[in-house]
């Protein structure tokens, strides 16, 4: 879902290296749009993750990349195995459910507020864990393991392609978010591990500033516990024994890499892909099916109502 670099609070926080610049869909032209045009219908999804946005820089890498990972993204294999991952993902919130849907009452949000907020909780919900094992897929194959595919006719089979419902996910340019909504994403940011990127959801709840306050004074205790990295850290070996059985082959090499980008550019892609499983989308999941269990309840947070059950 998406991010630009934010340089005075990577400057402020420490040494995580920058990562590149994202290409923003509404500048998506060419092959680059095409690619997005394709990621989108893979994930029956209105946005383009971040992830793809920023590897687009290397444009021959990501088509080289999406070729291996589009057929197991879609398919019903990974459907499956993200909704295994989800009911792994959401921690115990006990009594800060009640307290935080108590807190939404005195914010006076409509039922139709709620429901555009939900619309976007659920849509990273669904997205992040396939995301999480295909991105696993491709650092593992950068680091000398090659998933051969099992060539599972059934699981590789696409899943069927009705769209997601449509969310209408706005990503505002950090940098022209002002008053307490930037506030509020300054902490984030400083409170993650992600050196210039701003973990997507919070960007699109930033048009929300009392529920993105709300929400992140709720989340703040579940991040600074110990138990949510332990969580993060098992999801991601639970995504790469996923990865392990994907249908489809996912073999592009560092060798491969380099000889598509240059030895900078691979560089940057494992930069890109270790910190993406370990410190994006792993911590994330665990983080937004927790403000799925606030919002809704512990049950709730463990699926998504957008995943196919075929």
């Amino acid at each position: 879902m998406g991010e630009r670099a934010w340089t005075e609070s990577t400057e402020a926080s420490g040494s995580t290296p920058p990562l590149p610049m994202e290409v923003p869909e509404i500048e998506a032209s060419g092959t680059v749009a095409r690619l997005y045009d394709e990621i989108r219908a893979a994930l029956r999804s209105p946005n383009v993750n971040l992830v793809y946005r920023l590897l687009v820089r290397y444009p021959d890498y990501l088509v080289a990349a999406w070729a291996q990972i589009g057929p197991n993204l879609a398919s019903r294999y990974v459907e499956r195995e993200a909704e295994r991952l989800r009911a792994l993902a959401a921690p115990d919130v006990g009594t800060a459910a009640a307290h935080f849907r108590h807190e939404l009452l005195a914010l006076g949000l409509t039922e139709d507020d709620l429901a555009e907020i939900r619309g976007i909780v659920d849509l990273f919900n669904y997205a992040n864990p396939k995301n999480l094992i295909c991105v696993s897929a491709l650092r593992m194959a950068l680091d000398d393991q090659p998933i051969p595919g099992t060539r599972d006719v059934e699981g590789g089979q696409p899943v069927p392609s009705e769209p997601l419902p449509r969310v209408d996910v706005k990503m505002p340019d950090p940098q022209s978010v002002t008053g307490e909504a930037r506030v509020v994403l300054d902490e984030v940011l400083r409170a993650h591990q992600t050196g210039n990127a701003l973990p997507s959801v919070y960007r699109a709840l930033a048009h929300r500033p009392a529920f993105l306050r709300a929400a992140w004074d709720a989340l703040r205790t579940f991040v600074e516990r110990p138990e949510l990295a332990d969580r993060a850290r098992h999801l991601v070996a639970e995504a790469e024994r996923s990865a392990l059985a994907l249908p489809h082959p996912v073999d592009l090499s560092a060798t491969e890499t380099e000889r598509l980008v240059g030895a900078d550019g691979r560089a940057v892609i494992e930069e890109v892909m270790r910190r993406f499983q370990t410190a994006m989308i792993a911590p994330m999941t665990v983080e937004i099916h927790t403000l799925k269990a606030l919002l809704d309840g512990q049950d709730a947070a463990r699926s998504s109502p957008l995943a196919w059950r075929g």
